[in-house]
């Protein structure tokens, strides 16, 4: 091969493994979610105002949150019960694309997340503001005005995803010790996703457990209910005195809703399942189980173990606590049972269950990108900095001050980066300080005149026409000298009046 050849296919090949290069580093990269802020804050007290807040997510971070708005929003028509959000309405159809109502929708309930409806209204709580009404930028309009690459993508799509909100804000406190952390507005995203079946017992429903199989409620002498499996006509004033029957298998599936037979675990970050129980067997082969089966045809049963490494539950001669952690079925739809089995003599109570409560927290886990501006036009000031993380600009101006900030941390490990807000501090404060630089430059202005009277005093006479300011003191002092001194200084140069200054 002649040279020219092999230094073209040697440049041929360096741009295949550049190519390769940056693909290997595209692929690699897991996304990133940016929190952009700015704040406009006014008062002499408590400042109040209002700001704008976007969310940028990229890579597998966007693809994420597309999954969980497509595994709500599209795929029901109503969100389930036990959802954050359960009962409302999501006009979903179910064709695996975020369309325009859907992703209304969605940013509706992030609107309500941010403002704290599920918490009565108490809003969010974002480094030193709370966070009480928000809205999308554009509102009124369609809304792909306020999001870009949200309406029309699928949940494989890892294109950026960019929402853009408007909020009203006020101080926390007059004197307020902050963390420069946006991780309470990045987790809204993923909070509107939140599952919790809680079983409470209104008019005796166990829900989320199906009375089936042979279990039901039974009204217990602390006047709560429980489920149970036993025979009812053994016992009179006093469940606990009851009889299970001995031969049988009784179980008890859980269930959602109409509809909604299976526990959707598709936008979970976490999940378990937890209840209390008591009682006692006739027999150790008598057993009770929790078990598990998977979609989709729910049809194959696994025993499940507790966090105690417990898979038949032992007898319990009071009320104890027991927990399952669902880790492994994230992403899942699952449903579960309770399994009482039984092929002992039936000379004791069984099994009582009450409190079942099943969680499927939704959150976000990993890097958190902050960006913001905040703009206080009053007496407020920041102070005590501790910033060992991140970077913080601060400006003083007569009219208040400007903190500028940016960071990237995890969420299991904040930014390390702290600083206190303060309504009326004499040294912090911009307006005194603006006060004291403009009495500083008078005083060094009035300072310079005296020193050069008193120079040209000490000279004789006919030395005094020589004695002249310097051009560019002059100028740097005519700012801050008063207009008096400078019509002073004009009679002077025109030879009329004193030739002292006065």
């Amino acid at each position: 091969m002649s040279r020219p050849s092999a230094r073209a296919a040697l440049r041929v090949l360096f741009v295949v493994l550049a190519t390769v290069s940056l693909i290997a580093t595209a692929e690699g990269q897991a996304g990133t979610l940016r929190v952009s802020s700015d704040v406009q804050l006014i008062g002499i007290g408590g400042m109040s105002g209002g700001g704008h807040v976007t969310w940028t997510l990229t890579g597998d971070v966007a693809r994420s949150l597309r999954q969980r708005i497509v595994a709500m929003f599209d795929e029901y028509a109503a969100i389930p019960r036990g959802f954050a959000y359960g009962g409302n309405g999501t006009t979903g159809n179910g064709d695996g694309i975020i369309q325009g109502g859907e992703a209304l929708s969605y940013t509706n309930f992030l609107e309500n997340e941010v403002e704290g409806v599920r918490y009565g209204y108490s809003g969010t709580e974002v480094r030193y503001v709370r966070i009480d009404r928000a809205d999308l930028l554009e509102q009124g309009l369609p809304v792909n005005r306020s999001t870009d690459g949200l309406v029309g993508s699928g949940p494989t799509s890892i294109e950026p995803l960019q929402i853009r909100f408007i909020f009203n804000a006020e101080t926390i406190s007059g004197d307020y010790a902050f963390r420069f952390s946006d991780d309470a507005i990045a987790q809204a995203l993923f909070r509107v996703f939140d599952l919790r079946q809680r079983q409470t017992y209104l008019f005796g429903d166990p829900w989320p457990v199906l009375q089936e199989g042979g279990w039901h409620s039974v009204r217990m002498t602390d006047g709560g209910w429980a489920l149970w499996h036993g025979n009812d006509t053994t016992w009179t004033s006093d469940p606990l005195a009851g009889r299970y029957d001995n031969g049988t298998t009784s179980t008890a599936r859980t269930s959602t809703e109409a509809g909604v037979p299976w526990l959707d675990l598709q936008s979970a970050a976490s999940a378990n399942v937890s209840f209390r129980y008591r009682g006692s067997v006739a027999d150790p082969s008598d057993t009770l189980r929790l078990q598990v089966t998977t979609a989709p045809a729910y049809s194959t049963w696994s025993d499940l173990a507790t966090t105690e490494g417990n898979v038949a539950l032992p007898g319990a001669a009071s009320w104890r606590s027991i927990t399952y952690d669902l880790g492994p079925f994230i992403g899942q739809r699952i449903r579960l049972r309770l399994n009482f089995t039984a092929d002992g003599a039936n000379d004791a109570s069984g099994f009582f269950v009450r409190d079942v409560e099943i969680r499927g927290p939704s959150s976000y886990a990993g890097v958190i990108e902050s960006w913001g501006t905040d703009y206080l036009v009053g007496f407020h000031s920041f102070l005590d900095f501790d910033v060992r993380s991140g970077q913080v600009h601060l400006f003083r101006t007569p009219a208040g001050e400007v903190l500028i900030y940016s960071a990237s941390y995890g969420t299991t490990t904040p930014p390390e980066a702290f600083a206190r807000i303060r309504g009326f501090d004499l040294l912090e404060n911009p307006q005194f300080l603006f006060i004291v630089l403009i009495a500083a430059a008078y005083s060094i202005s009035a300072s310079r005149r005296r020193s050069f009277t008193a120079r040209r005093q000490r000279h004789w006479e006919r030395t005094w026409t020589e004695a002249v300011e310097h051009r560019g003191l002059r100028w740097a002092a005519r700012g801050s000298s008063s207009r008096r001194s400078r019509a002073r200084l004009a009679d002077r140069r025109a030879g009329r009046g004193d030739t002292r200054w006065m």
